[in-house]
């Protein structure tokens, strides 16, 4: 859970093999499910975008909703667009 003030943020998470899916919540809403996994090689990235009207303190949570498969998810940080 990271809380930021701001009117633009972006979900930063590596993508990888095998990797899982990631649920983000904003303010305790349930915002976006991102799945992080990919056939290519991993390489970190801007993995979902949640823009408001105005700027404000806004409480951004990624939660791993990995499975037995897929357990893995990488959350690398959460950046401040705006």
């Amino acid at each position: 859970m990271t809380r930021a003030y701001g009117r633009s943020f972006g979900v930063l998470a590596t993508s990888a093999l095998g990797r899982g899916k990631v649920s983000v919540h904003v303010d305790g809403r349930l915002k976006g499910i991102v799945d992080l996994g990919t056939r290519g090689p991993s390489s970190s990235r801007i993995a979902y975008v949640v823009t408001f009207p105005k700027a404000a303190w806004h409480t951004v949570t990624v939660t791993n909703l990995g499975t037995r498969n897929r357990p893995t998810a990488g959350y690398d940080g959460l950046a401040i667009l705006r």
